[in-house]
């Protein structure tokens, strides 16, 4: 989980509140926040979902190009424990966040359905580590007493599966075969798309889908603008004139495969004379 330290001291030029969009009339009154490379009054500078305001010792992590308090944004990223239902924290006292069942447990609340042990080791320095634990028709069992049972085939590989494993998709596979299918990446955020039953990774499953802009080449997960005559997907944002850089909201007019507004296209035909003109339509 990537965690971003308030910087108090940083103090900003004159600017616009990302948040209310009002005027920064007094300097000491706002935060400029470099991760957003945007500034905030103080007191817009809260939590997006409940709103509580951050410190040192209550840092923010940006997600999304908005700030959350870390439980607000384990809830957003659905790390919450299957067995407490509390959110799993950063640094959290209840262990590390693990994957079983396709669920998220505190380390400390998952254990062995045949011994009990939690899948946590605490070692003499006071700190404690997360051990490996498999997983089989819906349980979880840690590695001694794993081969009392039936031993589950990897999805991936066809071979038998008898260490560290995820389940996930209704089937087992070995970690390190866990990747997408397409480009062999691991998920490393814990996080994956399905396409025809098959785990991919966030830019492959947009691949497949069809929805990655045509001007960022980013994955378009929200408002989209489809337009057939360029054949391609843009973000609201991205679809814009060519010429000018200015989003074409509603009617647009293409060239040579590219988009332009009305004003450039007039100026286009008139400077250079272009006898061709290819059409134009309304964005999606």
């Amino acid at each position: 989980m990537s965690e971003t330290t308030l910087n108090a001291q940083d103090r900003p030029l004159l600017d616009q509140c990302a948040k209310c969009e009002q005027d920064v009339l007094v300097q000491a009154e706002a935060y400029l926040i470099t991760e957003f490379d945007a500034v905030f009054h103080i007191s817009c500078f809260v939590c997006e979902m409940c709103g509580s305001s951050f410190s040192q010792a209550s840092p923010f992590v940006p997600w999304n190009g908005r700030p959350y308090c870390q439980g607000c944004h384990a809830i957003k990223m659905h790390s919450v424990c299957a067995a407490c239902h509390e959110p799993i924290r950063f640094n959290d006292p209840e262990g590390p966040e693990l994957m079983a069942l396709g669920k998220h447990w505190h380390a400390r609340h998952l254990a062995c359905c045949i011994c009990g042990d939690v899948m946590i080791r605490d070692l003499a320095n006071g700190r404690a580590r997360p051990v490996p634990h498999l997983e089989y028709e819906g349980r979880v069992y840690c590695q001694t007493d794993f081969p009392t049972t039936p031993q589950p085939q990897c999805a991936r590989c066809g071979e038998g599966v008898s260490a560290d494993s995820v389940a996930a998709i209704g089937k087992v596979w070995h970690r390190r075969c866990f990747t997408c299918v397409d480009c062999d990446c691991a998920f490393p955020s814990k996080t994956f798309y399905v396409s025809d039953g098959q785990p991919t990774c966030r830019r492959d499953f947009h691949i497949h889908n069809g929805s990655i802009c045509g001007t960022c080449d980013e994955p378009i997960e929200g408002p989209c603008a489809h337009i057939p005559d360029l054949k391609a997907r843009f973000h609201p944002e991205c679809f814009c004139c060519v010429e000018c850089s200015k989003p074409l909201e509603s009617t647009y007019f293409k060239y040579k495969g590219m988009p332009y507004c009305e004003m450039d296209m007039r100026r286009l035909y008139k400077s250079r004379k272009y006898a061709r003109y290819e059409g134009g339509g309304q964005a999606d």
